[in-house]
């Protein structure tokens, strides 16, 4: 698999645990704003990086790339409808 640029904006306290664990050597965190940092990384696109930014909720946008952004654009949208009916 090719790799992906991946950049995805962290609430600051969850933020704190990738300083110690990165995802990958190339990992790079910037603080973006008071309450959020930038999370940029060469990583695979694996179903298992999907699960592990899926596993923050709403603490995370993933921005880049813009395939996935759509894809989890696309689960909010389902879970979105599915909640609205209860």
């Amino acid at each position: 698999k090719t790799p992906i640029h991946l950049k995805v904006l962290f609430e600051k306290n969850i933020a704190k645990h990738l300083a110690e664990t990165p995802l990958s050597n190339t990992q790079k965190l910037t603080p973006h704003n008071e309450q959020q940092v930038l999370l940029e990384a060469t990583v695979h696109e694996t179903l298992e990086l999907k699960w592990w930014l899926q596993g923050f909720g709403d603490n995370i946008e993933v921005l880049a790339p813009l395939p996935l952004r759509d894809k989890f654009k696309a689960v909010a949208d389902s879970l979105s409808r599915v909640y609205s009916n209860v």
